[in-house]
């Protein structure tokens, strides 16, 4: 897996030049510029703060609450629908092809670069410990990339051999600019999923995590697909811990067959007055 790298454009900083200002006086003077630019800084730095207590509470009480509800009533919790879901479809397949934008697909790579073998894609089934490989698809536009991959998925027919079956992850985070560009994206490996393992058997192993209101979980109700999920907690810059305990990395983690109650229960334990 080998996203394209997540790279935000720098907003050019703005400059004011008060030198053709009278110092002080009635109307615009450099007296009052100077004033009013130290009120509007003093106001940013405090949103600032704002915002990084705001990170700094979504590192605790995510992961916690996702415990709490897992261990109180853990039938009916969030937690447990998605790790259920992610060991019956990593039973059910050899390799996972995951749809979402480069910000998550990195945040996914982060995981299995900390938590799996470097070669991870390399190993067969038996030294990967029955997890399924993981291949991503980020952009729409490299046909290349995606021609290979849906060859690669469907060389062999689909048999009673669960190394020719594969199965499909979407992550879908509706605020970034690339979600209306992936829809094609999406019907195209969709299809071949469904012409490649049959009517009935694709539905077993597509799996969704989007918003309640997005054209695509609509989709799947129609389609009577069980792999559903609404995002718990908010999507993340992969760059910050919360990325991890959103429900699309979550689910990601459960198909990969990491500890994910012990990820939490050791996010649990981070000290709030060391948090920031």
């Amino acid at each position: 897996m080998s996203p394209r790298a997540y790279v935000k454009r720098a907003i050019p900083r703005l400059t004011v030049d008060c030198s053709g200002l009278p110092d002080r006086g009635p109307g615009i003077s450099r007296h009052a510029v100077s004033d009013w630019l130290s009120r509007f800084e003093g106001r940013r730095l405090a949103m600032l703060e704002r915002d990084r207590s705001a990170r700094a509470r979504a590192l605790i009480e995510l992961p916690r609450a996702t415990l709490s509800a897992y261990m109180t009533d853990r039938p009916q919790s969030h937690l447990f629908a998605l790790l259920r879901s992610a060991a019956a479809v990593r039973d059910l397949v050899d390799r996972i092809v995951v749809i979402a934008d480069a910000r998550v697909v990195q945040a996914v790579q982060m995981l299995i670069d900390c938590c799996c073998d470097p070669f991870f894609n390399e190993l067969t089934r038996g030294e990967r410990g029955s997890r399924p490989r993981f291949s991503a698809l980020v952009d729409p536009s490299d046909i290349e990339q995606v021609n290979g991959l849906l060859r690669l998925v469907t060389r062999r027919p689909w048999g009673h051999d669960v190394d020719d079956h594969w199965g499909v992850v979407v992550l879908r985070d509706t605020r970034e600019p690339e979600a209306a560009g992936m829809d094609a994206l999406i019907e195209r490996v969709t299809g071949s999923l469904q012409q490649h393992a049959g009517p009935d058997r694709w539905k077993k192993r597509w799996m969704l995590v989007a918003d309640e209101d997005d054209r695509w979980c609509q989709w799947a109700k129609r389609h009577a697909c069980q792999e559903v999920f609404t995002p718990q907690g908010a999507w993340c810059d992969p760059r910050t811990l919360p990325a991890f305990y959103s429900s699309g990395l979550m689910l990601a983690s459960g198909l990969l067959g990491i500890d994910v109650v012990k990820l939490l229960g050791d996010a649990d334990m981070i000290p709030e007055s060391g948090v920031g």
